[in-house]
């Protein structure tokens, strides 16, 4: 997958399968360090709630972010992190708890139109932390 050319990206997320049938996540996408894994059933925070093969047949999708350090994988909260500061990450990486916006590591209803984007963006992030 060329991870610059969304067309690429939206071919790649068309192929994408679950690990087994009922499964709540498909299988993820590696960047480099970064792990996108995709949530997407009755239990998720997705549009609709229901399990489907295909990621194109929801309208938005549950989206986490893992990076590995030191052979350990750690949640990515985007909003906190400057490296990720080009895509407006707070529309869907927030939640509401006393009135007060927090940030989360978990996207909630990530519209599925986006995820080529999100991942051109995790790409372009990795390539510039490779340059230091």
């Amino acid at each position: 997958m060329d991870f610059l050319d969304l067309n690429s990206i939206k071919h790649h997320l068309s192929t994408l399968s679950r690990y087994y049938i009922g499964d709540p996540f498909f299988r993820s996408i590696n960047v480099d360090q970064i792990e996108l894994t995709i949530y997407a059933n009755i239990y998720s925070f997705c549009q609709p709630r229901n399990n489907f093969d295909q990621i194109f047949y929801y309208q938005s999708v549950e989206l986490q972010l893992l990076e590995t350090i030191k052979e350990e994988q750690h949640s990515i909260a985007p909003t906190l992190d400057n490296r990720f500061k080009n895509f407006n990450w707070s529309k869907y990486f927030q939640y509401e708890a006393k009135g007060l916006l927090k940030p989360s590591h978990r996207g909630q209803y990530v519209l599925v139109e986006d995820l080529p984007q999100i991942i051109r963006d995790i790409y372009k992030v990795q390539q510039f932390k490779s340059f230091y």
